[in-house]
Parts: C-alpha cells; sequence; structure tokens
C-alpha cells in the first residue's frame, strides 16, 4: 500500500501528516518553502506517495516537484474539503490530517490537474484578456472625464479609432489642465496596450496552432481566434469529463435550481466554476445578435428581441471576433443540432431562462446568457 500523506501548503511552508492503513496518523511535520530543502524532504518520503493538498494560489510548483520526485499529488477543492472534514476547530496540523483522512477515506474532492505545459499557455490568453480589461478600463475613464464637461462627440462611432482620436486631440485643450493632462497619458497607456496586445496575439498564433479540438470550437459562431483557444485551454481534456452535462456545468453554463413544493426557480450559476470558459462561450452570442438580430438556434427568439440591437458602445469589445459586419454574417446559422453541442439557444439577457418540457430520451441542452436550462 502506498503510503497516503495530507498537506496543508500556505505560501511560506507546508505541514505534512501521514496516515497508515489502520488509520492512525504521523506527527505534523512543518517544511518550509526554500525550493532545495522542499525537494529534499520530499526526497525522504517513500517512493510513489499520495499526497493531498489543496488548490490554493501557489500549488504550480508544489504539484511540479511532487512529479518530479515520483509522487502523485491530489489537488482539493479547498472549500469543499474543509465542509467534508467537520471540524469544529482549525489549525496547520488537523487541515492536514484533514486531507489526509479524506484521502484514505477515497472522499477527497479532487481538482483535475493540468499538465504543465497547459498551465503556462493558459497565460497567454490570461494575459491577453487581462490586458483588455485595462484598456477597456481606461477607454471608460476618458469617456467619462470628456462627458463630464459636456464635450462628448456626436457623429462619431468610436472615439478611439481614426476620427475619434482626431476630435480628443481637438477638444483636449478646452478641458482643466490636469483633466487634459491625465487623458493624454491615458491614451499614451492605451497606445502601449495596444502594442503589446498585438505582440501577445502574434505570440498565441505562433504557440498555439490551430488543433482539431479549436478548429471544431470556432464553428460555433462567435468564437474567433482568441476566444476558441481560451475556451480550449480553460477547458482542458475534456474526455475527463463522464457526461456533457459535466462539461457545462465546469464551463459555468448551468443555473442554480431551486425546487420546493411544487415550484421551481433557476438562480445564477454557481461561483465554482472556471470563470474564463463561462465568459469565452457567453460573450460569443454577443456579435452574432449584434449582426443579424434574428435567432440563431431552431426557434423564435423572445418578442422584446426580434429587432436588431442598439449599436454597440465604442468601448464594448467582441474577442476574437473581428470584423463585426459583413463577414460576421458568414457563418454558418448555427443549427438544431451539430457537431458540437445539441440545440444551442442563446438569449441576450442574463435574466432570461429557456424553459421546455424535457425530452425523455436525450434532454435537449439550451445554452443562454445565464447558463442551461
Amino acid at each position: 500500500m502506498r503510503s497516503i500523506i495530507g498537506c496543508d501548503a500556505h505560501k511560506q511552508f507546508s505541514v505534512f501528516v501521514a496516515i497508515d492503513k489502520t488509520g492512525k496518523t504521523s506527527s505534523p511535520i512543518c517544511v518550509g518553502h526554500d525550493r532545495e530543502e522542499y525537494i529534499r524532504f520530499l526526497r525522504t518520503l517513500p517512493p510513489g506517495s499520495e499526497i493531498a493538498l489543496e488548490a490554493t494560489g501557489h500549488w504550480y510548483w508544489m504539484v511540479d516537484e511532487m512529479e518530479s520526485t515520483g509522487h502523485h499529488p491530489h489537488l482539493a477543492n479547498p472549500t469543499e474539503a474543509k465542509k467534508r472534514m467537520g471540524k469544529t476547530n482549525k489549525t496547520d496540523a488537523l487541515d492536514a490530517k484533514g486531507l489526509a483522512i479524506l484521502l484514505h477515506n477515497g472522499t477527497l474532492p479532487e481538482s483535475w490537474i493540468p499538465p504543465g505545459d497547459l498551465r503556462d499557455q493558459r497565460e497567454l490568453l490570461r494575459t491577453r484578456m487581462a490586458l483588455r480589461d485595462l484598456r477597456t478600463s481606461l477607454k471608460h475613464r476618458i469617456h467619462a472625464a470628456i462627458d463630464r464637461y459636456g464635450l462628448h462627440a456626436t457623429g462619431i462611432s468610436d472615439l478611439f479609432g481614426v476620427r475619434g482620436r482626431v476630435y480628443i486631440d481637438r477638444v483636449v485643450d478646452q478641458l482643466p489642465s490636469h483633466t487634459a493632462s491625465m487623458i493624454q497619458m491615458q491614451l499614451a497607456s492605451l497606445d502601449q496596450l495596444e502594442a503589446q496586445m498585438e505582440s501577445i496575439e502574434s505570440r498565441i498564433a505562433a504557440v498555439l496552432k490551430p488543433s482539431p479540438s479549436v478548429r471544431l470550437l470556432r464553428t460555433i459562431p462567435g468564437l474567433g481566434e482568441i476566444l476558441a483557444p481560451l475556451v480550449w485551454l480553460e477547458i482542458g481534456d475534456v474526455s475527463r469529463f463522464p457526461h456533457a452535462e459535466n462539461l457545462a456545468s465546469y464551463a459555468g453554463l448551468v443555473p442554480r435550481i431551486i425546487a420546493s413544493g411544487g415550484r421551481i426557480r433557476h438562480g445564477g450559476t454557481c461561483r465554482n466554476i472556471n470563470p474564463l470558459s463561462q465568459m469565452g462561450i457567453c460573450r460569443s452570442r454577443y456579435p452574432i445578435l449584434r449582426s443579424t438580430g434574428q435567432s440563431v438556434c431552431s426557434g423564435p427568439l423572445p418578442p422584446h428581441c426580434q429587432s436588431p440591437l442598439a449599436p454597440r458602445s465604442p468601448t464594448a469589445e467582441s474577442e476574437g471576433t473581428r470584423p463585426v459586419g459583413a463577414d460576421a454574417t458568414a457563418h454558418p446559422p448555427l443549427a438544431a443540432s451539430g457537431p458540437y453541442l445539441p440545440s444551442l439557444s442563446f438569449a441576450p439577457s442574463a435574466r432570461h431562462h429557456l424553459r421546455q418540457e424535457p425530452d425523455a430520451g436525450n434532454p435537449p441542452v439550451r445554452i443562454c446568457a445565464g447558463g442551461t436550462a
């Protein structure tokens, strides 16, 4: 029987507790996070030990070192693990002991450990999305500063396009000195962000060669050169999901259901999801609805959204779907069934959930803004 060990990991140290086949636990051992010291300790453990640790913000290097020294790490969901321990008191030793007991009993709420290469590649898309958020924040600040002084542009759809930048240069002298200086500084930061984003996008294109999975994702209208690789990397190995419903739940597309006394109500999605995959899939519906204003599924849109949607805000962005105009309609219409998901349906409001009587054979999956219903 392999040795089973619980590891309560912190930023500066970890506490290890082992458990034998009879359920008896050892005394806790505290190991500092000096890399060499940590490796030396791992080499003193029985070969092939099963080590349970929580998914904290610094588990990457610990898992790498455990695997390199021949051990088998098990990543636990921290919130669910604490519930299953059911302890009144909390200490580092008790947490390590609780993880070891859960792993020994086969009740450890395990999370998938992505391969090291995949974890590294995720940083490309995650940084790209973080820079996009910074860019949007700066654009909002510039819009607000100009609007505060009644200088909002009329007839210019994009304040940060060619005509918009000319307009800003013309009206910036009408602003108070400090406000004008800050707008110019933020415009310079926008230019730097644009250059950095272009550099990352070139790196993404060079590193992430089109795979069959990415090409399949790109058959979904709205998933383009940025969002498709993002969803692919965040989901990882799709074969780890036993059913499509599990994948939809992990991706944050399934709303909560509250049923009692014959009444059924759907709430928001659970927090224990992958937020980036949820964002990528849900964001893909916007360019479709903006460009066509028609249903992209096998049913009509609700009455309040049958007309085309209003033009998007200059700061609203849809990653990986440019251009949105005529080229966006070139995507094949999303049929009632296809090679990716059965019966997809998109709704414009996060509070709007589509309902239908379930099919006893194969209940359709309907994806809307708030999730599947």
